[in-house]
């Protein structure tokens, strides 16, 4: 197709198009469908009309619907879209921006390694707050595996709808909105917690609170885990605001 096809034609609507995430034309109707029967463009493109905010793929437009079946009957091997994806990295689509492809890595992968990480820093240090005598050393070992099952069931859902959003999939970039708010929650509630039941004990009658003194080392692991809560939560926000913005402009199909 060349830049000559692109022209506009009289009382002909002209459509953005969409194969890498990234919006292109607009483009005449004719070259749309010229386009879908050479097979140079592929079948599941997304295409929006000039003016409009709705994008779909093109096979739901039923301008081009003709063309699609046309060109999936001709064509019964993989698309190009289709094989690049195949050879793709495991955790990226080519149809996806940067931002989104980061937010499926850090889904699939990093979300599990850190919550493996918590968990294993958390075992090196772990030193109880209050007594084994104290009424309220059950409450904290409570607190512990409630926050541990939270925080395993928010990783699992992360990861599900990481691979959702990475197969185009609406409902990936819906859930992960919603796992991330949820995470962000659980963590403020659980500091604030941590800190009511803290005080209760300090104004309680009797010794609760068990004698320690921490290591360097425990320090240390501490420190360096806090600093990296703060990075990812920092990512979260941003991903967040992200997809707030943009997830209305994906080439994402349905549930």
């Amino acid at each position: 197709m060349t830049d000559a096809s692109q022209e506009r034609e009289p009382n002909d609507v002209r459509w953005w198009l969409s194969t890498t995430g990234k919006a292109h034309g607009p483009y005449t109707e004719s070259y749309v469908i010229a386009g879908l029967k050479t097979n140079t463009l592929p079948v599941n493109a997304h295409a929006c009309p000039v003016g409009g905010q709705e994008w779909k793929p093109v096979s739901q437009w039923p301008p081009f619907a003709t063309a699609v079946v046309l060109a999936l009957q001709v064509t019964p091997t993989p698309s190009a879209p289709a094989m690049a994806a195949a050879s793709a990295p495991v955790l990226t689509n080519p149809q996806l921006p940067p931002m989104a492809n980061r937010i499926c890595a850090y889904s699939i992968v990093l979300s599990p390694f850190l919550c493996a990480l918590y968990g294993f820093s958390g075992l090196m240090t772990l030193s109880p707050t209050f007594r084994d005598d104290s009424d309220f050393f059950g409450l904290e070992v409570l607190m512990l595996i409630l926050s541990i099952l939270a925080n395993l069931g928010l990783t699992i859902l992360l990861v599900v709808v990481g691979i959702r959003l990475k197969a185009l999939r609406r409902s990936g970039a819906t859930i992960i909105k919603a796992a991330i708010w949820l995470g962000l929650a659980f963590s403020l509630l659980y500091l604030v917690a941590v800190f009511v039941v803290a005080a209760i004990a300090g104004m309680s009658e009797g010794e609760h609170f068990a004698e320690q003194t921490p290591t360097t080392a425990a320090t240390l692991i501490d420190f360096v885990m806090t600093i990296i809560s703060l990075v990812e939560c920092t990512f979260q926000i941003i991903a967040l605001v992200w997809l707030h913005r943009h997830t209305k402009n994906l080439p994402l199909t349905a549930y």
